[in-house]
């Protein structure tokens, strides 16, 4: 049984807008695709003169930060995560649980005045995941270190938008919780057959 970790960044605006560069610019790493990379610069250009670079024991900080595959098989530190207390109503609202018939009046006016979901008939309303978190994955536990920088950049990051291209109104994102999840790999054999 092999035990991982995933660090959560919880927000109030949808996170696949920004997951790939927040990761990068809180821990330096990011995945196959480039995306995050002009953070991860930031972040290594910042980092290479302070002490904190190194753990107590003087290995490089965030080196047990894991690569994972998405659906495509391209290689990723960090993922949008559903973000609890919160879901989406099927038309990209994202609405906190209690708001059901705000969402339930987003989602009818959408299918009337937006012609991607003209053709739609006004079904049982279902709540749907609202993927408003960063996931940043780890193969091992993180350092005390690595969770106060994690913090204190993802609320850098959320404030000044370094992401933000340009020509670009820079949002400020807000940020209302960090938390971390223990994850279990678990083999459990499903057949066998013996060799007589």
């Amino acid at each position: 049984m092999a035990e991982k970790f995933i660090f959560v960044i919880d927000t109030e605006s949808y996170a696949g807008n920004f997951e790939r560069q927040m990761t990068g610019f809180c821990t330096g790493k990011y995945g196959d695709c480039g995306v995050g990379d002009k953070e991860s610069n930031i972040f290594h250009k910042e980092m290479k003169d302070d002490d904190i670079y190194t753990d107590p024991d003087g290995l490089p900080l965030f080196e047990g930060i894991a690569q994972r595959p998405d659906k495509n098989g391209c290689s990723r530190p960090t993922a949008i995560w559903p973000t609890p207390g919160w879901f989406n109503n099927g038309v990209g609202g994202h609405f906190k649980e209690g708001q059901e018939e705000k969402a339930i009046a987003h989602r009818d006016k959408t299918y009337e005045t937006d012609a991607a979901y003209k053709d739609r008939t006004k079904t049982e309303f279902v709540k749907y995941d609202a993927f408003m978190s960063v996931a940043i994955f780890f193969d091992e536990y993180p350092s005390d270190d690595e969770i106060d920088l994690m913090i204190e950049r993802a609320m850098r990051f959320a404030a000044e938008r370094p992401d933000a291209f340009d020509y670009e109104i820079k949002t400020p994102i807000v940020i209302t919780k960090f938390r971390l999840l223990t994850e279990e790999h678990v083999q459990k054999e499903i057949m066998s057959r013996s060799v007589n």
